[in-house]
């Protein structure tokens, strides 16, 4: 078990490639004392592991911003762009006794935000020094995470595994 909360907030902390999720589970009420602290929901995730057949798979996904609907304050979604790809990989180290599982994913997202302040508010805050832009304005947003896991299988009772769940 890995209790993956952020302290201050109790938000969840890391995500989990897709690639990587072997199973899930959804526990929404009526929760047993060994989720302690755990209000509202709890999901377990059990991740993918390496066996002693290579195996891999690779991922890409694609949503232009023409499919979606006009924006709430007018105008076209058309500046939308969100691209995610991915790839998992696992295998054998040592035969019958070492294993590995890496998954490695990659979002990119562009879109504009629409700032709407009147006139005769914007001018007082850049008199006031602060830098203030106002009407479409695009952004682009971007996010890697990782996935890598070890197996020693030592023996039928013994059975030791290290996880990374997320790096940079």
């Amino acid at each position: 078990g890995l209790d993956n909360n952020d302290l201050g907030g109790g938000a969840l902390r890391a995500s989990i490639s897709q690639e990587a999720v072997q199973e899930f589970q959804v526990i929404s009420g009526g929760l047993s004392a060994e989720f302690g602290r755990a209000l509202g929901g709890i999901v377990n995730t059990i991740t993918k592991q390496g066996t002693n057949e290579l195996k891999g798979s690779a991922f890409y996904f694609y949503r232009p911003g023409n499919l979606d609907p006009k924006l709430p304050m007018g105008g076209e979604a058309d500046n939308y762009r969100l691209s995610q790809f991915g790839a998992s990989a696992g295998g054998p180290i040592i035969k019958d006794k070492l294993f590995y599982f890496v998954a490695v994913e990659r979002m990119k997202k562009t879109d504009r935000n629409v700032v709407t302040i009147k006139p005769e508010a914007v001018a007082p805050i850049r008199q006031a020094g602060f830098l203030l832009e106002t009407g479409e304005l695009p952004f682009e947003e971007g996010d890697t995470s990782g996935f890598l896991r070890l197996d020693w299988l030592q023996g039928p009772s013994l059975y030791v595994d290290l996880r990374q769940p997320q790096f940079p």
